[in-house]
C-alpha cells in the first residue's frame, strides 16, 4: 500500500548551478515540467503538460537517454485527440541529441500531459535527532535530490518515492537486421558467424571467460545495475548486481533479495523549484517520537574497543506509517553536537538503535555457556516414549565503573535459530537480529544473565532398549504418575545395568586367563625335552587345570547372564507394552 506524508515545499540549496548542459527533454512547444517523481535507484519520472495547436510536437532528447524515453514515453491528449505516430528523427553521426516527432491524428486544439522515465540521480536520506529528555526525541529527516535533467524545475509536484522499480537498457533506437544465410554460386546455403560486440572495455583476462562475455553482450540486452537495487553515488548498495556486461543478473531475485522496506511517496502539494545543476534538501519527517540516549553494549565482528565497551547511542522509534531508509544520523541534546551515526532500514513503528560514540568508563564482561541437554518424558504410549529436550545458552554479563552510569544499558544477545529466551526482562526489546536486554542507571557494578533455551520434542521405542539413556526420565515419568509397575521396571533397569557391567568384567577376566594358559601350555611342551623337570611340570599342570576350570566358570557366568539379560528384557517389552501414560 503506498502512504504518503505531506511535507514543506522547502529546499535548502547545496550547489548552484554547474556548467550549462543539454535538457534531458526538450519539447519545440511550451510544455513545462509539472511532475517530478524520484526513487532511490536512481530513476526519475517526468511529466510535462502544455496546450499547443500545433499537429506536430518534437522532442530532442540527449542520445544517452534516447532508449529509456523511446521505452516508456507516453503522450495522453486530455481533449480526445489520439497519437498517430512517434518517430525517430535521422541525424548526423556524433550528434549528442536525437529528435523524436510525436504526431497527432488532426490539427486542433491539444491539451498534452507528456510522460517518460529516464535515469536521475536517487535521492538520498539524511536524519537529525534531538534528545529533548522525558523520554521524548524530535526526528527529523531530509532527503537530499538533485536535478539533473538540464533544466530548472519551477513549481512542480516533486515526489520521492521508496519504491525499487525494475528497469533495464534496451536499445530500442538501433536498427535490427535479421541474418540470414548467404547462397553461394554452388547452391549452397551457407549462416554467416555472429558478428562480434566490442566488450574489450569489460573483457575478462581468460580467452574462455572473455568468449562468455561477448557471448552474453551479443545475445543478452543489458540488465541495469538499478534493477531492484538503492544506488548510493556509483555503486549498488552493497549487494551484488552492479553488472560490468559479463554477468547475468535475475531482475525478480534482485529485487527479493533488497529487502522489503515497505513503500512511501513524500510529495509537496506545494510548487517546488530547483534550478539545474543544484541540489536541494527536502523535509520529510519532523516529529516528536519515544526516544532516550543509552549505553548499548553491541559487539563489533572485527573485534576492537567495542568488545569490552559499550557506546553512547540514541534509542527512537520510527513515527511513521513506513519504513525509514538507510542514512547518516547527527545526535543532538538541546543545542549541543553529541555525534555522528548511521542507521539501517527502520520498519515502520519499530525501535533503533543509532551509535555514535563510545564509552570508555563502563567495562562490559561477556561469557557465553552452552548447557546439556535436560531430557524430560511426556508420555509413554505401546511402549513408545517421547521425551521433551530442552538445550540452554547461557549470556552472562558483568558491568563495572568507576561511578555510576546514568543512562540505560542495553546489551545485546544475538537470536540463534530454534532458540527461545527462556523469559523477557521487563523493557526488552526484540528484533530479528537478537533481543536487547536493559540494565537501569545508577548503577557502579551489574551483573545480567539471559537465556536461549531451544526445545523439541523427540520419541523412541523404549520397551525394545531398557539400557537407553532416556531410561530414568521413563522412570521419573511413571513414578509421578503413580504406575504400579515403575518399581519392577526400575530393578529390572537396576539389574540389566549390573549384568552388563558384570559381562564386561567377566569377559575382560576371561581374556586374561585364556592368555595365560595357552602362555602355560606352551611352556609345558617347552619341558617335554628337558630331563629331571617332573616337579616344575607338576606345578605348571596344576596352574594349568587351575586356569581351565576358571575359564569354564567365567564362561557359565557369561552364558548364565546372557540368559538373565534375555528374559527381564523381554519382561521390560511385555509391561511397558501394556502401559499408557501421559498425552501424545
Amino acid at each position: 500500500m503506498r502512504r504518503t506524508l505531506v511535507v514543506l515545499a522547502v529546499v535548502i540549496t547545496l550547489g548552484a548551478g554547474c556548467a550549462a548542459r543539454r535538457a534531458l527533454v526538450q519539447p519545440s512547444e511550451h510544455l513545462g515540467i509539472t511532475r517530478v517523481v524520484l526513487f532511490q535507484n536512481g530513476l526519475g519520472y517526468v511529466q510535462r503538460e502544455g496546450a499547443t495547436d500545433s499537429r506536430f510536437i518534437e522532442l530532442e532528447t540527449r542520445r544517452e537517454q534516447v532508449d529509456d524515453v523511446l521505452k516508456s514515453l507516453t503522450v495522453v491528449d486530455r481533449r480526445g485527440d489520439q497519437v498517430a505516430s512517434v518517430r525517430v528523427l535521422p541525424s548526423a553521426e556524433g550528434d549528442e541529441t536525437v529528435r523524436l516527432q510525436v504526431g497527432l491524428a488532426k490539427a486542433a486544439r491539444h491539451d498534452l500531459a507528456i510522460s517518460y522515465v529516464a535515469e536521475l540521480s536517487g535521492w538520498r536520506p539524511t536524519y537529525r535527532v534531538v534528545d529533548e529528555g522525558h523520554g521524548k526525541v524530535r526526528l527529523q529527516g531530509m532527503a537530499v535530490v538533485d536535478n539533473l535533467t538540464g533544466e530548472p524545475w519551477r513549481d512542480v509536484t516533486l515526489a520521492l518515492s521508496t519504491d525499487l522499480p525494475l528497469s533495464f537498457r534496451y536499445a530500442l533506437s538501433e536498427p535490427r537486421r535479421a541474418e540470414r544465410p548467404e547462397l553461394t554460386n554452388t547452391g549452397r546455403l551457407v549462416r554467416k558467424a555472429a558478428p562480434m560486440l566490442a566488450v574489450a572495455d569489460a573483457m575478462p583476462h581468460s580467452e574462455i571467460q572473455a568468449a562468455y562475455a561477448q557471448h552474453n553482450a551479443y545475445a543478452s540486452p543489458e540488465i541495469s545495475n538499478r534493477a531492484g537495487f538503492k544506488v548510493l553515488g556509483n555503486e549498488a548498495n552493497g549487494e551484488p548486481g552492479a553488472s560490468d556486461g559479463t554477468e547475468d543478473i535475475d531482475p525478480l531475485r534482485a529485487l527479493d533479495e533488497s529487502g522489503g522496506v515497505g513503500s512511501m511517496l513524500i510529495g509537496s502539494p506545494s510548487g517546488f523549484s530547483l534550478d539545474d545543476g543544484e541540489s536541494g534538501l527536502v523535509p520529510f519527517v519532523d516529529r516528536q517520537t519515544q526516544g532516550e540516549l543509552v549505553l548499548l553494549y553491541k559487539p563489533a565482528t572485527t573485534g576492537g574497543p567495542s568488545q569490552s565497551r559499550p557506546y553512547h547511542a540514541v534509542l527512537f522509534r520510527n513515527p511513521l506509517a513506513a519504513s525509514l531508509l538507510t542514512g547518516p544520523v547527527a545526535v543532538h541534546s538541546g543545542d549541543r553536537f553529541l555525534g555522528d551515526g548511521v542507521t539501517g532500514t527502520i520498519p515502520a513503528g519499530s525501535d533503533a538503535f543509532v551509535a555514535f560514540a563510545t564509552a570508555p568508563s563502563v567495562l562490559v564482561q561477556h561469557s557465553v555457556a552452552r548447557g546439556e541437554d535436560d531430557v524430560r518424558a511426556l508420555s509413554i504410549t505401546g511402549g513408545t516414549l517421547r521425551v521433551m529436550l530442552q538445550a540452554t545458552v547461557r549470556h552472562t554479563f558483568h558491568l563495572s565503573s568507576s561511578r555510576a552510569w546514568d543512562q540505560r544499558v542495553f546489551l545485546f544477545v544475538e537470536a540463534l535459530d530454534g532458540y527461545e529466551p527462556r523469559e523477557l526482562p521487563a523493557g526488552t526489546i526484540v528484533t530479528e537480529t537478537g533481543f536487547f536486554v536493559p540494565t537501569p542507571p545508577g548503577q557502579r557494578e551489574a551483573q545480567v544473565t539471559f537465556e536461549l533455551v531451544r526445545e523439541q520434542s523427540q520419541d523412541v521405542v523404549i520397551s525394545a532398549e531398557p539400557t537407553h539413556a532416556w531410561v530414568p526420565a521413563l522412570l521419573d515419568l511413571l513414578a509421578s504418575s503413580g504406575d504400579s509397575d515403575v518399581d519392577r521396571l526400575r530393578r529390572i533397569a537396576d539389574r540389566l545395568e549390573e549384568l552388563s557391567q558384570n559381562e564386561d568384567r567377566w569377559r575382560e577376566d576371561l581374556e586374561v586367563r585364556r592368555e595365560t594358559l595357552e602362555e602355560q601350555r606352551e611352556a609345558l611342551r617347552a619341558l617335554r625335552e628337558v630331563p629331571a623337570n617332573a616337579d616344575l611340570r607338576r606345578r605348571l599342570g596344576t596352574s594349568v587345570a587351575q586356569g581351565v576350570a576358571h575359564v569354564d566358570e567365567l564362561t557359565r557366568h557369561i552364558v548364565e547372564g546372557n540368559a538373565e539379560s534375555v528374559s527381564l528384557r523381554q519382561e521390560w517389552y511385555d509391561r511397558l507394552r501394556s502401559i499408557e501414560v501421559g498425552g501424545r
